[in-house]
């Protein structure tokens, strides 16, 4: 279902979830996917589950990248030779390591999201590992969106064993805990209580886990966020 395979497999013996998930295994060719976007992104979430199997002492392994529609890489996620989780800022050329270090044979969770500003300012990207954030730098991305995401590396030279499952993007935060939507709010309501004042009221929304809050946008801004009242 992906644009673009190049030598990751489909297998059943290293698997997170379900029956089937893939692997890249490589000593020294190009192992990944690409997928293009329905749509270019300026805001962008993009997560995974990830094994590291195997790596060369020597070498970095990309389990992750965002590209734009020149073909050229924003951002791309790594895991370095000493396994510590990183990110390398791909326009400027310039890797952010973190102190979290990334167990071999061990599924993790690893989201990444990457903010550009449409103007050319400073964008913004953010890592979790595990379910908890662990970098968050402003970042200089250029202006172009993202179009396409990359699943594993697409460096030459590297030799590795990585499995990757439940690989999903959105343009907000993924909780793969959490994949059922809730209900939407009905019957809303709005009377003047005074000058200057509207009382809303509306049915609640439903949810298998369980609501947490509301945001009240007037014409499509944000004007406030509630708890999980009606």
């Amino acid at each position: 279902r992906w644009t673009t395979v190049n030598g990751l497999v489909v297998q059943s013996q290293v698997v997170y979830a379900g029956d089937y998930a893939a692997r890249a295994t490589s000593t020294g060719a190009i192992v990944n996917a690409l997928e293009q976007l329905a749509a270019p992104q300026y805001d962008l979430y993009y997560d995974m589950r990830v094994m590291i199997i195997s790596q060369d002492p020597v070498s970095s392994v990309y389990i992750q990248r965002f590209k734009k529609a020149d073909t050229l890489s924003a951002l791309g996620v790594f895991v370095s030779p000493t396994g510590k989780l990183g990110y390398r800022n791909d326009i400027a050329g310039v890797a952010n390591t973190s102190t979290t270090n990334v167990s071999k044979n061990v599924w993790h969770e690893v989201q990444t999201h990457i903010r550009i500003d449409s103007a050319g300012g400073p964008g913004l990207v953010e890592v979790w590992f595990d379910g908890t954030k662990v970098q968050s730098q402003a970042e200089a991305l250029g202006n172009a969106p993202i179009t396409t995401i990359q699943l594993g590396d697409s460096t030459l030279g590297r030799t590795y064993d990585v499995a990757f499952d439940d690989v999903s993007t959105a343009p907000f935060f993924v909780n793969p805990g959490d994949n059922q939507p809730p209900s939407a709010p009905t019957n809303l309501n709005g009377s003047a209580g005074a000058p200057n004042i509207v009382n809303l009221s509306w049915n609640a929304s439903t949810d298998n886990i369980g609501v947490t809050g509301y945001r009240l946008y007037r014409d499509g801004v944000l004007i406030a966020s509630l708890g999980n009242v009606t």
